[in-house]
């Protein structure tokens, strides 16, 4: 008795070595993910183990099989997951709804630009089997969209489409706006795995978080998530890697910007009105005169005296469809603010400091994320170009457009060469 004693001692004791030391910086919801980190390997194997034997307290995910019990089917489930050999997988999406998915993924329909580019990034666009097909969706970035049934308008989408789909799984955006879609399947087919992902780096509720970044709905979890949900975990690993590694680049030499150094940026989308951009400001090392703001009066812009202003306007301009020299459109949006002779310009804003000093940027639409999913999941190119812009000295070997051309050619699969073909900023940055 005193022998077994001694070794389950020494068993836990090397248990417990296995175990992490430090919390991740988000956990992965996924059911079997027992110790909470960013992913499901063999220490949740032993966490599991460890609750069993009663020397750890149970966790929201230990439950891998989610039946309300822990024992040694979870053991095995998590091991399933690990070989990517699971059933069925349980998770928390991004609006907090328990969804269990049956695997494999064959179809699925998504709802907005974002999520298709995000499965795109991951190899498994070639599941989708329907999507809205409005004005949102770009034909030349997402070629695909005529070969793929339409499901209408992505708010109102007509359900008697979607369910001659047979889909297996339905990707719904966090907007309240899409609850009667929801509903509407729940009622129809509930074998059909309803999940919700945004897949635009955008926060889910803008108005209750902070205007920092701790308000930011990780989109990397979000890639990781689906990496399993779709058993592409590599493709997600190398993905989130890239695109971690192009944003904390640029945090880290913004982390060391003395606050009294930072720009005071306005940026708007419509003329005085913009909406959850904060971030990505300050991301690129800005400070936004409105933080969370969504209409502004001219009034309160020049006694701000923004030293930069950027502008994404909401109506289409630039794009991938325009040549690479024709900067039409969007020099035309400079003009609002620095052409007196153009038909929209802006005289009240003379004097504004940005306006002086020519600190006046333009970006195409592509790069939006308002209107819930509207263009994609572009937004960290756009923080690229901003960080360029505001601190030209300190981002001087940061290049934008590189970053933009791997993404197309690397995650995206898409022939298209910036060099020819393209008007995304104005002006570019030296």
């Amino acid at each position: 008795m005193k022998t077994n004693t001694i070794l389950v001692g020494i068993t836990i004791s090397l248990l417990l070595l296995t175990l992490p030391s430090a919390a991740s910086d988000y956990t992965l919801d996924i059911f079997g993910n027992a110790n909470e980190d960013e992913t499901v390997n063999m220490q949740d194997v032993t966490y599991t183990e460890l609750i069993i034997l009663e020397y750890r307290d149970k966790t929201e995910l230990s439950d891998a099989k989610y039946d309300g019990k822990i024992n040694m089917q979870d053991v095995t489930q998590i091991e399933l997951t690990i070989l990517g050999k699971e059933k069925e997988l349980t998770v928390i999406d991004a609006m907090e709804h328990i969804v269990t998915v049956k695997k494999p993924l064959r179809s699925v329909i998504v709802f907005v630009p974002g999520q298709f580019e995000t499965l795109r990034s991951l190899n498994a666009a070639d599941t989708v089997v329907g999507m809205p097909q409005d004005k949102v969706w770009d034909p030349v970035f997402f070629p695909e969209m005529s070969e793929l049934t339409s499901l209408g308008y992505k708010w109102d989408a007509d359900i008697e489409t979607i369910l001659s789909l047979h889909p297996d799984a339905a990707i719904l955006h966090t907007d309240d706006r899409q609850l009667k879609v929801r509903g509407a399947l729940e009622k129809t087919n509930p074998n059909i795995a309803l999940l919700t992902f945004a897949c635009t780096n955008t926060p889910l509720e803008p108005t209750r978080f902070p205007p920092d970044l701790s308000s930011v709905y990780p989109y990397p979890k979000e890639v990781r998530m689906l990496g399993y949900i779709f058993d592409k975990r590599e493709e997600a690993e190398e993905f989130s890697d890239w695109y971690e590694d192009i944003l904390n680049s640029i945090k880290e030499e913004v982390d060391m910007i003395p606050e009294e150094d930072k720009p005071k940026v306005y940026y708007e989308f419509t003329k005085y009105s913009c909406r959850d951009h904060n971030y990505r400001v300050i991301c690129a090392g800005g400070k936004n005169i409105f933080g969370m703001g969504r209409k502004f009066d001219p009034e309160a812009v020049i006694d701000r005296d923004p030293e930069i202003i950027v502008n994404l306007p909401m109506s289409i301009k630039g794009g991938y469809d325009k040549d690479a020299d024709d900067i039409t459109e969007l020099r035309g949006v400079w003009g609002d603010f620095m052409d007196p002779d153009d038909p929209e310009y802006r005289p009240e804003l003379a004097k504004v400091s940005a306006v002086r000093n020519n600190r006046i940027y333009i970006l195409a639409n592509v790069f939006s994320t308002a209107s819930s999913g509207a263009n994609g999941a572009r937004c960290f190119i756009e923080v690229a170009y901003m960080a360029k812009w505001f601190h030209p000295t300190l981002f001087e070997d940061l290049d934008p457009k590189a970053i933009h051309q791997e993404y197309l050619t690397r995650f995206q699969g898409l022939d298209i060469d910036l060099d020819e073909k393209g008007v995304f900023v104005y002006p570019e940055p030296s």
